[in-house]
């Protein structure tokens, strides 16, 4: 399967949840009704207090039209396209049994480039003299061999970052804890022993012109010496932002932190405009919207705005529109 191929997949995967997130209520949204409910009860009564000023009532007046053309849309959506809570949670976990049915499927027939999960890999004990990580780099290396997709993104001398499709994180939990089983802790307490990781979840994009490792790699040459914040936005730079996986990441018992994060990261994908902004520790990618890719979008704020799911599919159906008038 070609990486194309794939991103195709996930842009419909994206748009059938998008459609779905538009036409869901949340319980924001019916407290959002009730404000305006209550805010045109309020300013009503304002109005009709003989001690109300003529300036003021007027006020209320301009503000009673915006509330009640706001309200009539919230009203309007509630009404037609009325998507329950249950409903909701049921698209979002479909879409996130597809994503990973997808990349599993892509990397099961050989695909290669897509790369939605990086790995941290820290010496425990900086002042000893073996810190392990040249081990770990010969277990990914082994992994290699045997065909799976995981690469060095980084290395320090006490840090050792790997990228790799998501569907492989059992894998490299397997290949450690087979090389030695102290590698992992999976304790919430436990204290580590050899080494101690932290995993991201990077939500890829649907347009592979964005940035690909080799560019993200390009990024990291910027700065000397590197700093672990600018080694994350690097690799966050091959997605739409990055989520961190609770504990080390890998699963343990019933705990599916891998699956939690990837939840997490579709149910908010169209939620960022700031490039300073998160949205519930989901951490945007460094790229923003170009001047011509504002244009295009009809966007006119001078303000920079991060590159999302949203911006993107807009932008590869207007190219697709495109395509389509030049033939």
């Amino acid at each position: 399967m070609k990486v194309d191929t794939l991103r195709n997949k996930l842009a419909s995967i994206y748009k059938d949840f998008l459609r779905i997130k538009d036409r869901h209520i949340s319980n924001e949204d019916s407290l959002a009704i009730q404000f305006l409910k209550t805010n045109i009860s309020n300013s009503t009564s304002a109005i009709e207090n003989k001690n109300t000023s003529a300036e003021l009532a007027n006020y209320f007046k301009s503000s009673i039209e915006n509330d009640r053309k706001a309200l009539e849309l919230a009203e309007k959506k509630k009404e037609k396209t009325y998507v329950s809570n249950k409903d909701y949670d049921i698209a979002i976990s479909n879409a996130v049994s597809e994503y990973q049915k997808s990349v599993a499927t892509f990397t099961k027939n050989g695909g290669t480039g897509i790369y939605d999960l990086a790995v941290n890999v820290y010496a425990v004990d900086p002042e000893k003299s073996y810190n392990h990580l040249g081990d770990i780099g010969i277990i990914v290396k082994s992994m290699q061999d045997k065909g799976f997709d995981i690469q060095v993104f980084h290395k320090e001398d006490r840090l050792l970052t790997l990228v790799m499709p998501s569907s492989i994180l059992d894998d490299l939990k397997s290949a450690l804890n087979k090389e030695n089983d102290r590698y992992i802790t999976n304790g919430f307490n436990d204290r580590a022993h050899l080494t101690s990781f932290s995993s991201y979840f990077i939500l890829p994009t649907v347009t592979s012109e964005i940035n690909d490792i080799n560019q993200a790699k390009a990024l990291l040459s910027d700065f000397d010496p590197k700093s672990s914040w600018y080694v994350h936005n690097c690799f966050t730079s091959m997605g739409y932002f990055r989520s961190e996986l609770s504990e080390q990441g890998f699963s343990f018992n019933s705990w599916d932190h891998l699956k939690d994060s990837i939840t997490e990261s579709i149910s908010c994908m169209d939620g960022y405009t700031s490039p300073e902004f998160h949205v519930n520790g989901l951490m945007p990618s460094p790229y923003v919207l170009s001047s011509d890719e504002k244009s295009k979008l009809n966007i006119t704020s001078d303000k920079e705005i991060s590159y999302n799911v949203v911006h993107d599919l807009q932008l590869q159906e207007l190219a697709k529109q495109e395509l389509g008038m030049s033939r």
